[in-house]
């Protein structure tokens, strides 16, 4: 997942800040999860999908 949110942000050539600053959160929470430091609760997977304009299940899947 976390690989994964990565790409969906660098696909739009959005920063870590642009897409928490979209995500309500920090940007210091959201590099942890693009790294895998995190485990993210459903509601902040649902924050994220909608920043991204994508569902939950696209945050988990393996191709681009």
């Amino acid at each position: 997942m976390a690989n994964r949110v990565k790409l969906l942000r660098r696909s739009r050539r959005w920063t870590q800040e642009k897409l928490a600053e979209r995500a309500s959160m920090q940007r210091s929470y959201l590099a942890d999860l693009e790294r895998g430091y995190r485990n993210p609760s459903v509601r902040t997977l649902l924050k994220l999908a909608n920043a991204l304009g994508v569902r939950i299940r696209d945050l988990f899947e393996q191709g681009p």
